[in-house]
């Protein structure tokens, strides 16, 4: 018989054991909910195995949880896209046909498959979260309503590309990209971004095989900050390009695509490329991007309880997953899909369902799904999770390229909040500028007002007002000494209409170097006119004065019947009046029919070194008018006329050696130094382009080198003689005196017993042996 102790104790081992079976039978009996993973590789390449063990581990934490889907089994059927949109369609078909209670979906990570799997899935209204997917086609909610994206995509990159060229007050900006149906709608979103921040666009380029002509474009546009656009391998063409032209260095600033991987540059690099990659890297160093953002040092854990930190150190131990931040992405889109059904089945419950009553057929249970998703606010590994349509609302990194010889490669340097709309700059971390500041977005303008220099202005003033007054005593010392022998031979009223000829030219200086810092810009044209009527109408008495001297001269020796010639200083005068009648006739109808007016001309020269960003436009006023050229062809052209006839009567009278009667050596040494210097300033001023400072000098000086070494010519021997003379005047009656002519056509003299007599009004009587003394000699 078997004691009662014992019979209890079996009874009471069994019970434990049913109990235990039946608690194992509940676990294992959990209700399964199926999801599908389209993934673009199972074991190799950087998106491979890495999101694979990302969708495993995620499985296994929200399985393991106490408060997610505790009553439910979640599974994933993996497939593999190999990033064909065919295959991930097939895929998605067969795992909806052959269940009938597919719930949601993963990936795919490609956003052409995505738009593929989603514009089919919408029919079943099935949830998709894609782990990437970044084309911003996927946010149209009517075409993909039941689309969401855990990564940033190229729209939620945009503020912050824009909040780039707001910090460093880049007002003008260009962008160049390959042309592709998403790189060209992310374009044009960002310039409709620009244009709202009040940035302007300088152009946008976009190419396909010619990254040549869109450099050269970006070039003429003169662009310094430039936003790139494209996959790896064309913009290492583009980049090659940029190099060749020279479009890098501390003038200018590139921000490429930031979702790039490690080394890309290397990887993507194109067979055909005409650079090295360190002449590439001159383009890309210093390169600003933005890519989503959260830090993997973050301890705080995650709505499953595991850490951004745990979930990075979890798969260090595996040797075939890499350091690439998708996995991290490829959990949370699981995540999602986990907290989206876990808060579906509460709501079901509270209207008598569950998930087991989810199928594909009842589409408003998948839409709850759906509703669910797009009300999520937790914290998963990749920072929180909350969304507005298919974008997900978190905050995005900037960062810098330091080099393809950097360590670092590229590090974080600030985060653009969403919220604030605002860029947080790291401390530690500032962005590296060649130049040790940002560039300008365009070539900073100083404008300048060109003037001629207050010290040539000054140095010729003064020197024309020293000459002014010297010439006035010249007319003073001439009248005041009239009746002096050689000075009364000479004219002394010719002398004075010259000598007043050369004061207004002097004057001609002064006038010439007034601009608008001493006259209104309204009354400056008067100015202009009165240049041209002072320097001309000078010329004109100055020389007209001289040459009516040698006609004077060259009438009475060159006229052999004649036995008396009377030509007294008033027939001398009106020689000149006539001259002086043409010069006004053309000076009138100049200012009449086309005169001067004021105009205004940009210089633009760029006034710093290789590194300057600062271009000075210096801004000058001149004096022009429409047949500019057509009115100094005239009036150089009457100038040229009296200089030519001028040369003619001193050439004849060359040989008349009366000095204080003749000037012909005078009138000939000044045609010599008026043309010499008047042809050498008008070559100067045609070769070189000279500013108004230099251009004021070169005219000034041939001015006054013409009218003072005239003057020297002319008044200085009579001054001489007066000087030796003691400047004593010895008044006598006026007389007449005979002196032999010279033959008419040639320069021999004719016998001196042919005698011209000539009548000099208040002349002093000449000794008249002397006279043929003189012309015995030229015989």
């Amino acid at each position: 018989m078997i004691p009662k102790v014992k019979i209890a104790s079996h009874i009471w081992i069994l019970c434990l054991l049913i109990l235990s079976n039946h608690a194992e039978g509940q676990e294992t009996q959990k209700a399964p909910i199926l999801i599908s993973a389209l993934l673009p590789y199972p074991l190799h390449l950087f998106n491979g195995i890495d999101l694979v063990e990302g969708v495993k581990l995620a499985l296994s934490d929200i399985n393991s949880h106490p408060h997610i889907l505790s009553d439910y089994q979640l599974t994933a059927q993996m497939y593999y896209t190999m990033i064909n949109s065919s295959l991930a369609t097939h895929h998605i078909l067969e795992s909806i046909m052959s269940s009938g209670k597919l719930m949601g979906i993963i990936g795919p990570i490609a956003s052409q498959s995505t738009e593929y799997v989603a514009a089919i899935t919408k029919y079943w209204s099935i949830p998709m979260v894609s782990p990437a997917s970044r084309s911003i086609l996927l946010n149209n909610r009517k075409e993909y309503p039941y689309f969401y994206r855990i990564a940033n995509s190229d729209m939620s990159f945009i503020p912050g590309m824009t909040a780039i060229a707001k910090a460093f007050n880049w007002t003008r900006v260009a962008i160049v990209y390959e042309i592709s149906t998403i790189t060209s709608l992310t374009v044009k979103y960002l310039a409709e971004d620009f244009e709202r921040n009040n940035i302007t666009l300088l152009t946008s380029e976009g190419f396909l095989n010619h990254e040549e002509s869109a450099i050269n474009n970006i070039i003429k546009k003169n662009a310094r900050i430039l936003y790139a656009f494209g996959v790896p391998k064309s913009l290492m063409k583009l980049l090659c390009q940029a190099y060749k032209k020279n479009l890098y260095g501390p003038k200018y600033a590139w921000i490429l695509p930031g979702w790039f991987p490690k080394d890309w540059y290397i990887r993507f690099k194109p067979k055909i490329l005409h650079c090295t990659l360190d002449q590439v890297d001159q383009v890309l160093k210093g390169y600003l991007s933005v890519d989503q953002s959260f830090s993997r040092k973050t301890q705080a854990k995650s709505i499953s309880g595991r850490s951004t930190t745990n979930f990075f150190q979890y798969f260090k131990a595996f040797q075939n997953v890499t350091s690439n931040p998708m996995k991290a992405y490829a959990y949370d889109s699981a995540l999602t899909l986990a907290i989206a059904f876990n808060k579906t089945d509460h709501y079901l419950k509270m209207r008598g369902y569950s998930l087991l009553n989810v199928t594909n057929n009842k589409r408003w249970m998948m839409k709850i799904i759906s509703q669910m998703i797009s009300k999520s606010d937790f914290m998963g590994i990749t920072g929180h999770i909350k969304f507005a349509g298919a974008e997900r609302m978190n905050d995005v990194y900037i960062n810098q390229f330091l080099g393809i010889n950097s360590s670092n490669g590229s590090v974080n340097v600030g985060i653009y909040r969403r919220i604030s709309k605002e860029i947080v700059w790291i401390e530690n971390r500032k962005v590296f500028w060649p130049s040790g500041k940002p560039p300008v977005s365009h070539v900073l303008q100083e404008t300048e007002n060109i003037y001629i220099s207050p010290i040539a202005f000054g140095i010729f003033t003064s020197l024309a007002c020293i000459s002014i007054a010297l010439t006035i005593g010249l007319i003073v010392i001439n009248t005041l000494y009239r009746h002096n022998r050689h000075i009364r031979l000479s004219s002394p009223k010719i002398n004075a209409i010259f000598a007043s000829g050369c004061i207004i030219c002097y004057i001609s200086i002064i006038v010439l170097g007034l601009d608008w810092r001493f006259i209104q810009l309204h009354n400056l044209s008067i100015v202009c006119n009165s240049q041209a009527w002072l320097l001309s109408c000078g010329f004109t008495l100055a020389f007209g004065a001289l040459f009516s001297k040698a006609w004077r001269v060259h009438k009475i020796f060159t006229n052999k019947r004649a036995k008396k010639i009377n030509v007294k200083d008033t027939k001398l005068i009106l020689t000149i009046a006539p001259i002086l009648a043409i010069d006004v006739i053309i000076l009138l109808c100049w200012t009449i029919i086309d005169p001067f007016t004021v105009k205004q001309r940009l210089i633009t020269a760029q006034t710093n070194d290789h590194q300057s960003n600062v271009v000075t436009r210096h801004l000058l006023f001149y004096c022009s008018c429409q047949h500019q050229v057509i009115w100094f062809a005239v009036i150089f052209g009457f100038k040229f006329l009296i200089l030519v006839i001028g040369s003619f009567l001193a050439y004849e009278t060359r040989n008349i050696t009366v000095t204080a009667l003749n000037d012909s050596k005078q009138i000939g040494f000044s045609i010599y130094n008026v043309t010499m210097l008047v042809c050498t300033g008008c070559i100067v001023s045609f070769v070189v382009n000279a500013g108004p400072t230099v251009g004021y000098s070169l005219n000034a000086s041939v001015i006054f080198f013409c009218c003072t070494s005239t003057l020297s010519m002319v008044f200085g021997p009579k001054i001489h003689r007066l000087y030796k003379s003691g400047f004593k005047v010895k008044k006598r009656d006026r007389k007449r005196v005979h002196v032999v002519g010279m033959s008419q056509s040639s320069s021999i003299p004719n016998t001196l017993n042919s005698h011209n007599s000539m009548d000099f009004e208040e002349s002093e009587e000449v000794d008249i042996k002397h006279v043929r003394q003189q012309l015995q000699e030229v015989i």
